[in-house]
């Protein structure tokens, strides 16, 4: 045999070699080991990145954290409440146009008086301060006059039963009512409260109204600066 076809036949058998291992480890594996793989070029993110971007995406903005503070705060906050101004209890005289509470009640006393022929006439109001509504009940007969010379006012209502009768008023909250004289309807308004028979002592430098039974208002003196 000559060396020609020797090499021919080893060549074979090395060519057949190849092919039996290709067939059983396989080609793609082969051309991987001896070129390399075709995705060597794509970069993968690594944990360490990937990590990151979720924690970026999970923790809130710090305007959104701003906002959230600072409506907790507003949240926590005592929210003020309004107080009516006035005086409660009063231990002695309170000037006219000055506000005199009780319970849900103001009293103001209006600094002035009218005058319809010889007789006096003054104006109180009262609100409701609370946030129910209340009911206030009175007679005329708790309403007197004075001065500061010890002189007392007699009622034009006295020898009627109208300033005995007991009135009542529903004020519901915030409401405001006055009571006043009036020259026409009188008895017939339930806001009508009578004037005082005059004339005023000209020795006089002071009327006090006095207020005792009107709803929570008792023993209440109110000056007027004439």
């Amino acid at each position: 045999m000559s060396k020609e076809m020797r090499a021919a036949i080893i060549g074979a058998v090395i060519t057949g070699i190849f092919a039996i291992i290709a067939a059983c480890i396989g080609g793609p594996l082969i051309v991987e080991l001896l070129f390399g793989s075709k995705d060597d070029s794509v970069v993968h993110p690594s944990p360490t990145s990937h990590q990151q971007v979720a924690v970026a995406t999970n923790t809130p903005s710090s305007a959104v954290m701003t906002a959230t503070m600072e409506t907790g705060a507003q949240s926590a906050a005592p929210q003020p409440t309004s107080t009516p101004a006035g005086i409660r209890n009063p231990t002695g005289p309170v000037a006219a146009g000055i506000p005199i509470l009780a319970d849900d009640l103001s009293l103001l006393v209006q600094d002035g008086f009218d005058t319809y022929g010889d007789k006096v006439g003054i104006t109180l109001v009262v609100k409701n301060t609370g946030g129910r509504t209340r009911l206030l009940r009175f007679q005329c007969s708790a309403i007197g006059l004075m001065d500061n010379r010890g002189n007392v006012y007699r009622s034009q209502g006295d020898g009627k039963e109208e300033l005995y009768a007991t009135r009542q008023i529903e004020l519901a909250p915030g409401e405001v009512v006055v009571l006043e004289p009036a020259n026409t309807w009188g008895w017939a308004s339930v806001s009508y409260i009578p004037r005082f028979v005059g004339p005023i002592s000209p020795e006089a430098t002071k009327l006090t109204v006095l207020v005792d039974g009107l709803g929570p208002f008792a023993g209440i003196e109110v000056e007027i600066d004439l």
